[in-house]
């Protein structure tokens, strides 16, 4: 804010998020951290399931049991469990990616399950 004939004019300071310690990170990095941290978990969770309906499928178990044994690693559910911890959480922004990024895993999980 600063003062000039009389009037008071309000104009944006370009280093308070900085002297106030917030940032904003830019989507890029955003989307390159979810995808090199995250991703390998999804994947995992995805090749898990995809490996064991694969052993099931020639399995004489009944078939609600290989159903069962399938429920547990599901990765829809699984990645609907998933504890994610974003310390520095700011804004938001990252944990807001986040969600979007998990949804449409669990969307694509969904569909191929």
């Amino acid at each position: 804010m600063t003062r000039e004939d009389g009037e008071i004019r309000v104009q944006p300071n370009i280093f308070a998020r900085k002297s106030a310690g917030g940032y904003y990170t830019p989507d890029d990095l955003v989307n390159l951290i979810i995808r090199e941290t995250i991703d390998p978990l999804v994947s995992a969770r995805m090749e898990t399931f995809s490996a064991r309906a694969k052993e099931l499928e020639t399995s004489e178990l009944p078939v609600d049991i290989r159903l069962g044994d399938l429920t547990t690693i599901d990765p829809a559910e699984t990645l609907l469990n998933a504890k994610i911890c974003d310390p520095a959480m700011g804004s938001g922004h990252f944990l807001v990616s986040l969600v979007d990024y998990l949804a449409d895993r669990v969307i694509s999980a969904i569909a191929e399950g």
